[in-house]
């Protein structure tokens, strides 16, 4: 066995009962980058988008040029402060560490429309209650209808948020057979360097 083969064996079974430090490798930040990049490149073309609709009922349609235009505006602002509101959002965001609390399985109520009508739904919710260590309060962490990751956290699991990622590293890893990937969700065998899905490093 080389001495690669030998450390690449030591990382694979070494007993993962703390916070990783992978989450300092050059990779995440330059997901980050990239996913904010093609935010912002989807973000153009859907403005660019309302307004060639707009213009084409003015130029084919019934619609008066000075209304589309009006009309264009009014939805292409309402997208731009949505944009600037998650933007700041995901900037405020920072690591932080805690831990869970509670978890409970809680039906949701909510409003769907089709075209006739509108209704009540039942949801079931999977959530998380978890008590930050900086600011002493309990959290939700709203897992929706991710039962498996319900089930992956347990009561009294120390865990650790990193910013501007959505999915949040457990610091007792030993007993679990797969690891979690805190960029997309997706589970990967134990022992794997990076995400099957995204090709990210895992947090082992």
């Amino acid at each position: 066995m080389t001495v690669h083969d030998q450390s690449t064996a030591e990382r694979k079974t070494v007993a993962r009962d703390g916070f990783s430090a992978t989450i300092d490798l050059p990779d995440f930040a330059i997901a980050q980058a990239k996913s904010q990049k093609i935010t912002r490149i989807i973000m153009v073309a859907l403005i660019l988008i309302i307004w060639l609709v707009f213009l084409g009922l003015a130029a084919f349609g019934n619609m008066e040029f000075s209304t589309s235009a009006i009309q264009a505006t009014f939805v292409s602002a309402v997208l731009l402060i949505l944009y600037a509101f998650t933007s700041v959002k995901q900037k405020r965001d920072k690591t932080w560490t805690g831990t869970i609390v509670d978890k409970k399985i809680v039906m949701k109520r909510r409003r769907n429309h089709d075209s006739d009508h509108s209704y009540i739904q039942t949801e079931k919710h999977h959530v998380l209650f978890i008590r930050r260590d900086d600011t002493l309060k309990t959290v939700e962490w709203d897992l929706a209808n991710r039962e498996d990751l319900y089930n992956f956290y347990e009561v009294s699991d120390r865990i650790k948020h990193h910013a501007r990622f959505m999915f949040n590293e457990k610091q007792d890893k030993s007993r679990d057979s797969q690891t979690l990937c805190i960029n997309c969700g997706r589970f990967s065998e134990r022992g794997q360097e990076k995400c099957r899905f995204c090709k990210l490093p895992l947090l082992q």
